[in-house]
């Protein structure tokens, strides 16, 4: 039994059906806009960490106050911001 409700579907009119389907996730590309905003948000980020790794210590050397786990804490900030930086060059460039 064959169904006859496609008898008036035209490919050629159906956009959908025209476009290029993707078999891979390695067919996909971003346009430049989008890969600009998006390394822009990780490299804001990985500043962002960085500044508050600063900040911090500059605060544990001001006050007389022992914060724990400062070095920890201040390797930690450092290794996000600088993988965050990384990322965000990395998502612009490719």
């Amino acid at each position: 039994m064959t169904s006859n409700n496609n008898k008036n579907f035209d490919e050629t009119k159906n956009p959908i059906a025209t476009t290029k389907k993707i078999t891979k996730e390695s067919d996909y590309e971003d346009c430049y806009a989008c890969k600009l905003v998006a390394g822009t948000a990780f490299i804001g980020l990985g500043l962002y960490a960085l500044r508050q790794r600063r900040t911090m210590i500059q605060f544990a050397k001001k006050s007389e106050e022992i914060i724990p786990y400062l070095r920890l804490r201040s390797v930690g900030l450092s290794i996000i911001g600088i993988s965050a930086i990384g990322v965000g060059m990395y998502r612009i460039a490719y």
